[in-house]
């Protein structure tokens, strides 16, 4: 009873100062235990939040500079494969042209040769048969030779006369199908080699 009744007076104290108890009053409410692991429970979270953000971001880190290294190799090697491929282009190219040029130059040669032929046999003949007329002027100056004999082409047979008109008259012309200049003055005969010389000189246009 004694303590029941002490809770209601005044304690002074021996400095001065009391302590004035009154009703009901106890000592300091505690936390209760479920407050205290709420806040425990949100303070974990807020860390594993916070940790998740952290690694997100480090991932994040990473995955970007693993797709700009990729981006740098893949472009690396797009340059180092348009670089080989344009050398192989270009030598390709380069074979290719020099293959035209050489067949185009072929075709070219061919066609002059062909079309510069005809003039410049005609061109041998015309020295041929000067040469020649040169020759028959001096084999009929000569006394004793006075029978003369050639046989040839038409068109050089006539062209022949042509040439050796003044003596023309004591000469026998007898065309046939043969190609050369054939003459007989007694014991004397000449032969042109005109299809020899028109065989070398289309070989000659031919590889030049």
């Amino acid at each position: 009873m004694v303590s029941a009744i002490s809770r209601y007076l005044t304690d002074f104290q021996l400095d001065g100062s009391f302590d004035k108890r009154f009703p009901n009053q106890g000592s300091p409410q505690e936390t209760p235990p479920e407050v205290v692991i709420e806040d425990t429970a949100s303070l974990i979270r807020e860390a594993e939040d916070r940790v998740r953000t952290e690694e997100r971001s480090r991932l994040q880190d990473k995955v970007e500079a693993a797709i700009a290294a990729e981006r740098a190799r893949t472009d690396e090697l797009l340059t180092a494969y348009r670089e080989k491929w344009a050398r192989e282009e270009t030598d390709r190219l380069a074979v290719e042209i020099s293959d035209a040029l050489q067949s185009m130059e072929a075709k070219l040669v061919a066609q002059v040769a062909r079309l510069l032929t005809p003039f410049l046999t005609e061109a041998v003949h015309a020295q041929v048969i000067d040469e020649l007329k040169t020759t028959l002027v001096s084999i009929l100056s000569d006394n004793q030779s006075r029978s003369m004999t050639i046989r040839g082409p038409q068109d050089l047979l006539s062209n022949l006369a042509a040439k050796l008109r003044p003596v023309a008259a004591s000469i026998e012309f007898i065309a046939d199908q043969g190609s050369e200049i054939r003459v007989i003055a007694n014991d004397t005969i000449l032969e042109t080699q005109l299809s020899v010389w028109t065989q070398r000189l289309a070989e000659a246009v031919q590889q030049s």
